[in-house]
């Protein structure tokens, strides 16, 4: 395993048995704006679940990332604490977010968006947690390219390219069915992020 920055890069270390991997956004939908997330669930570094998780729109403001968490657990089925019934994690990526002094980006929308990764890592127990930068992972390079180098592209003949397999395809698929095209890349960043961890893809999305 790495350094800090907690990944599997070496063939003869297995990636964690359940990893959990989280892209937060500090908020969509219409008049009302709630915190999401895309949200990826591996094991043994194969991608078996994703989807995109929104908190509720009645919950109070103060209210809504913890109940973003809540509602993550839910979908993803992993245990809220070491006593509740189901298999622990043993891995948590999420992506934290980090101001840049060239960045289009608000410096007040990033410190939303942290306190939505804040309360991903603080409400989510794991094992060991894995909390790299946007460029730790991602590196520099446009998001719509690191994307198709990862998953691949889809056309009328299937899906080219990339690192996932044909399940782990099908699983993507269902999960953007009840998407707008605008939200899929949130759950795409999850899957990414898990490959990454997994020592899939290196930094940029090469591999």
């Amino acid at each position: 395993m790495a350094n800090n920055v907690t990944r599997w890069v070496s063939k003869d270390d297995n990636p964690p048995n359940l990893m959990l991997a989280i892209d937060p956004g500090a908020s969509t939908g219409g008049k009302t704006k709630v915190p999401y997330a895309g949200v990826a669930l591996f094991q043994w570094g194969t991608l078996v679940w994703a989807g995109l998780v929104k908190s509720s729109t009645t919950a109070p403001p103060f209210a809504r990332g913890p109940d973003l968490v809540r509602r993550i657990l839910e979908a993803s089925g992993v245990p809220a604490c070491e006593h509740a019934n189901g298999e622990p994690l043993d891995m948590l990526a999420v992506e934290v977010p980090r101001i840049y002094t060239k960045m289009r980006a608000r410096p007040e929308d990033i410190i939303q968006l942290a306190l939505i990764a804040g309360c991903c890592i603080s409400g989510i127990p794991a094992k060991r947690y894995s909390l790299p930068r946007p460029s730790e992972w991602k590196s520099n390079i446009d998001g719509d390219i690191f994307l198709n180098r990862v998953i691949g592209i889809r056309d009328e003949a299937g899906w080219h390219g990339g690192v996932l397999s044909s399940g782990e395809h099908l699983v993507l698929t269902k999960a953007e069915i009840p998407l707008k095209k605008a939200e899929t890349s949130h759950v795409r960043d999850a899957i990414a992020l898990g490959c990454w961890v997994a020592g899939r893809i290196d930094t940029g999305g090469v591999f």
